[in-house]
């Protein structure tokens, strides 16, 4: 995967998914780009599940997203890059987190065929998911439709609603619309987190640090969301700027350090709390 730093992220051909050892798991499938407070409620459940019925929970994803794949957005569009997706996902106590190579075979999959290959390779037990869910070519599988194949398959569903917040459900299409407008105090509540971006420190003009005005070019993965061009947090006098491609600008106190960006190996995540009022 492109990025500022080395991928440790292992897609799975869907022809390739291994058999592991579970006679019974607990499974959720998912885009869970940004893992927000709604994704976490469902991932929660299964770990809960998982638990009370002594089963391993398994967390199902893709990439890219089938929006990206079928270029029905434009870039960037990620609140997460895939390893830090996967990485923040295991942070919640699952015991599996695999990501499926999403391609035109991936998509072409009916929901028969690809709940069967998680029953016999998986053992899928118990599938939680929210209630919009659907899967398979053009969003066959509905909700009704697992559950039927279910009972003929010998797995249960759960379906949860979603997670609300300010009169509306949590989504990423509502937290990125939210960084666009700089409104970065509402992503943080939907996230649950500062919205971060992570990348490498490159070099610059240095013209910042001879005014008194330290900046740090960031190179970071250019199909990840970056933040508005002049976003600055209360209380800190810096900035954020997309100068182009995979590079953004970063200056001020936050980066009085120098000596702590002169390696350009570094890797620095920057974490924007809210504009406006703390």
């Amino acid at each position: 995967m492109p990025g500022t730093e080395k991928s440790t992220l292992n897609l799975i051909r869907f022809d390739n998914l291994p058999v592991l050892p579970y006679d019974k798991s607990v499974v959720t499938i998912g885009n869970f780009d940004g893992v927000h407070r709604g994704h976490q409620f469902i991932i929660n459940e299964i770990v809960q599940k998982s638990f009370s019925n002594e089963m391993p929970s398994i967390v199902i994803t893709f990439f890219p997203n089938p929006a990206d794949f079928f270029g029905w957005t434009q870039e960037p569009y990620y609140l997460t890059t895939p390893e830090e997706k996967t990485s923040l996902i295991k942070a919640l106590g699952v015991s599996e987190v695999i990501t499926f190579q999403f391609d035109r075979e991936f998509a072409g999959l009916s929901p028969e065929d690809f709940l069967q290959a998680l029953k016999e390779k998986l053992g899928l037990q118990l599938l939680i998911v929210g209630n919009d869910f659907a899967l398979g070519k053009n969003r066959v599988g509905t909700i009704p439709v697992i559950e039927q194949i279910g009972r003929e398959i010998g797995f249960s569903v759960e379906a949860q609603n979603p997670v609300e917040l300010g009169g509306g459900e949590i989504s990423s299409t509502r937290i990125r619309q939210a960084l666009d407008e700089g409104d970065m105090r509402s992503a943080m509540e939907m996230l649950g987190r500062p919205y971060s971006v992570r990348g490498l420190v490159t070099s610059g003009s240095d013209r910042g640090s001879r005014i008194g005005l330290p900046t740090a070019n960031l190179d970071h993965w250019p199909r990840k969301n970056c933040l508005p061009s002049g976003c600055m947090p209360p209380g800190r006098s810096s900035m954020v700027k997309p100068i182009g491609g995979s590079r953004m600008l970063v200056s001020g106190r936050l980066l009085s350090n120098r000596r702590s960006l002169t390696l350009k190996r570094i890797s620095w995540i920057l974490m924007v709390t809210s504009m406006g009022s703390t």
